[in-house]
């Protein structure tokens, strides 16, 4: 009688990790596993002008209500965008 249960055990043992096992399988995404080198090179080519353009605007005070930090964060939005050829129109909100 003991070695059956032992031998029940074993297998429900077994059985529990042979799904743990597929079920992890099933959840791997095969889309993040493979990276896609030329866009990665591309990425790390661009790192450092993109850090360099993005610094000033991180650094501008421009909590909730400080409207002078908030109108220096649109203004160089704006020429940043601008810069690269973008039309843009401000369009102010009405109260």
């Amino acid at each position: 009688m003991l070695a059956k249960r032992s031998i029940a055990y074993t297998a429900v043992g077994l059985m529990s990790f042979i799904l743990t096992i597929v079920f992890l399988l099933g959840q791997i995404d095969p889309a993040v596993a493979h990276r896609n080198s030329i866009l990665y090179d591309k990425a790390q080519q661009a790192q450092s002008e993109f850090l360099t353009l993005l610094e000033p605007l991180v650094n501008i005070d421009s909590g909730t209500g400080n409207q002078t930090g908030l109108t220096q964060v649109e203004n160089l939005v704006i020429q940043q965008l601008e810069s690269i050829g973008a039309t843009v129109k401000v369009m102010s909100q009405r109260l």
